[in-house]
């Protein structure tokens, strides 16, 4: 989030909702977060010829 300050200041300013500011850093943080899990959970990195016909594969 670069120049996150300087975003946020112009957003309240202009009266925009902060919600569009936040969102899409959010949104990306948590898909990172389910996919590290996941990686963890299945002990094996997504296309990894390690899990296939496996039952668990990540297709």
């Amino acid at each position: 989030m670069r120049d996150f300050n300087t975003k946020l200041i112009t957003a309240l300013a202009q009266g925009e909702f902060i919600y569009n500011l936040f969102r899409q850093p959010l949104e990306n943080a948590i898909n990172l977060l389910i996919e590290s899990e996941r990686t963890i959970f299945l002990n094996y990195e997504k296309w990894e010829m390690k899990g296939y016909n496996k039952g668990n594969s990540k297709k």
